[in-house]
């Protein structure tokens, strides 16, 4: 669903276009509004270490994987202090 509305978004605004430099006379998706939702789900402390004790096969992979837990990190223990100072 998200890709055809993606779609539909990027024709509207070709279509957009097309109508300001006086390509076509009229816009037929003018009324027609492109919403799509993105569901994003957090990964679970578990999983994330489960992630972490992975061996990459490739060495990029590696580097991606260490990098993106030297970001995740601090993020996720901050969270985890701050909703725990919460629960007192």
């Amino acid at each position: 669903m998200n890709t055809a509305m993606k779609y539909c978004k990027n024709t509207k605004q070709m279509l957009n276009y097309a109508l300001l430099k006086e390509y076509v006379n009229t816009n037929p998706m003018a009324m027609f509004k492109c919403v799509y939702k993105i569901q994003k789900e957090r990964l679970t402390w578990p999983e994330l270490l489960g992630l972490y004790n992975t061996a990459m096969p490739v060495d990029r992979l590696e580097e991606v994987k260490m990098y993106m837990y030297s970001a995740a990190l601090p993020a996720m223990l901050i969270w985890m202090f701050t909703n725990s100072n919460r629960r007192m």
